[in-house]
């Protein structure tokens, strides 16, 4: 990857948004060891088509704001300061709270704004909706840390920074990748796998265990540079969802409780609707089995209808990940302690 390649892609007109939103932090990543692993820069670097999509997301934001310039005030505030690790996670952060701005402006909502850290209501968004403030509180749920999110990871920052150490091709065959999250050795154990991928024999295949006794099972093979998964094979789709519908749940309430801390606030307008926007990360199983809708629509009745029977004017709003916020389900308020 090189710099210059990357500045050049801020400077065409087609990426223009993405320059006027955060190309003064984006430079300033640059400059730093290690930006070769921000996901944007590698998107700008390889001229990506996904660049489009990055391009239509800011613009979407900047509309959707009653004052479009306060989304490069956001970016800057957010991300100004983040180091290079942290990067990824804060800038996906960002697309959440992006996606919550659309969302409301898709539902009817106006004066839209987010308020500033020095704000006496520490939400992120402020709205207008039928003459009534709506404070919207976002939470990002990030991706299971699997299996194959962890390799993939790996394998496309192994590409990024080495791209002649890592020109074949890679294919999990048996992946053990139930929902849960990866423990922090069994994480360290995948890098370790990916990383060591150039010195084994091509064509070979080969098993790998990772502590707890969970398997992988490796093909590599000449080719152009890519890293697949295969299917798992046959599965009964019942628990899976079951599975999924827990996850979800237990993921939920931290985030939850720590959201209705801020929406509650005494500050807080009595009066005003308070919306909890969580932006979901579909499991690849989930996504798969073409079961998100079910597991959403689940997950969501129950704990709006748990936590509208104690906080009123409240309302839940679930987004996951392979739907437009304009397809996502209108909000439904609680009053006054129940749905």
């Amino acid at each position: 990857m090189a710099k210059d390649d990357v500045v050049k892609a801020l400077n065409r007109p087609q990426n223009s948004v993405i320059e006027s939103t955060i190309g003064p932090v984006l430079r300033q990543l640059l400059e730093k060891e290690g930006w070769e692993e921000i996901i944007l820069l590698q998107h700008l670097d390889q001229a990506s088509p996904r660049l489009e999509a990055w391009n239509g997301l800011f613009s979407r934001a900047r509309k959707a704001l009653a004052d479009p310039n306060d989304l490069a005030t956001k970016g800057a505030q957010l991300l100004g300061n983040v180091s290079i690790s942290r990067f990824n996670d804060t800038l996906d952060d960002f697309v959440a709270e992006m996606l919550a701005a659309i969302y409301l402006a898709e539902s009817g909502h106006t004066s839209i704004r987010f308020l500033p850290d020095a704000d006496y209501v520490t939400v992120d968004l402020e709205s207008r909706c039928g003459g009534v403030t709506c404070f919207t509180e976002v939470k990002n749920l990030r991706e299971p840390r699997s299996l194959s999110f962890v390799a993939f990871k790996r394998w496309n920052s192994n590409r990024a920074t080495h791209p002649d150490h890592f020109a074949f091709r890679v294919e999990f065959l048996d992946l053990d990748d139930p929902l849960r999250d990866l423990t922090v050795d069994q994480e360290a154990g995948v890098n370790v796998l990916v990383d060591d991928l150039p010195n084994r024999k091509i064509p070979s295949e080969f098993d790998h265990m990772l502590v707890g006794g969970r398997k992988i099972r490796v093909r590599l093979r000449e080719g152009s540079p890519a890293m697949l998964r295969h299917g798992s094979g046959p599965f009964l789709v019942g628990p899976v969802v079951e599975a999924a519908m827990r996850s979800l749940l237990l993921k939920l309430m931290d985030p939850a409780r720590k959201a209705l801390s801020q929406l509650y606030r005494p500050e807080v307008p009595e009066d005003a609707r308070r919306m909890l926007f969580i932006r979901w990360k579909l499991p690849e199983e989930i996504a798969a089995i073409g079961e998100s809708e079910n597991v959403r629509s689940a997950v969501h009745e129950r704990v709006q209808h748990f936590l509208g029977s104690f906080f009123p004017n409240f309302a839940l709003t679930i987004m996951h990940t392979l739907e437009d916020p304009k397809d996502v389900p209108k909000t439904v308020w609680t009053r006054h302690g129940s749905p």
